[in-house]
């Protein structure tokens, strides 16, 4: 039986290891993905069901957060659909996959406006990180959790799958760098 955590904001941890859970944001409806700036100073939050990505400034010494702001609303691009989810921040941009929506989504970090949109090659995706030679491609997972039966049929990948997508266009290098071998 494991071990059951209480309903606490704090939890240590210190026998054989230490562990310190501390709650840092709350009331939010579906959080689905995280991503800091390049010099560390903000953390990005995406609330899938609100359509938004929350802005707070970070100390990386202490972790603490400040208020955040609404720093992207999806619903301020009625002509874009799905559900924003994962989060990968690149220097002056940053990439979301929308969830139902067959794109990755490129926001402009300064102006917080879409830039462009790539095509998913399947219309689940749920996470993107960058990496390969000179970090040019994008690994973009994705689900088909609510895929139909004929959908997955007619879906020319099996979209419970990771995809490498080279000679993905983006404006800046990436922050992190991944090697898949």
């Amino acid at each position: 039986m494991g071990r059951r955590w209480g309903f606490t904001d704090t939890i240590t941890v210190n026998k054989d290891y230490s562990v310190n859970i501390e709650k840092k944001l709350s009331n939010l409806t579906l959080p689905s993905g995280l991503g800091w700036s390049l010099d560390n100073q903000f953390m990005y939050h995406v609330d899938a069901h609100r359509g938004q990505i929350t802005k707070y400034k970070f100390d990386i010494d202490s972790g603490k957060l400040n208020e955040g702001r609404v720093f992207f609303d999806l619903t301020n691009y009625p002509h874009i659909t799905g559900e924003l989810n994962a989060i990968a921040v690149k220097d002056g941009a940053i990439a979301v996959p929308l969830y139902n929506g067959s794109v990755i989504i490129n926001i402009i970090q300064d102006t917080a406006e879409v830039s462009h949109l790539v095509p998913s090659p399947v219309p689940l995706p749920t996470s993107i990180v960058f990496g390969g030679p000179h970090n040019k491609t994008a690994y973009i997972a994705s689900s088909d959790f609510r895929l139909s039966e004929l959908e997955k049929r007619l879906n020319p990948f099996d979209s419970r799958a990771v995809f490498a997508y080279s000679g993905y266009s983006f404006p800046h290098s990436p922050s992190y760098r991944i090697v898949v071998h």
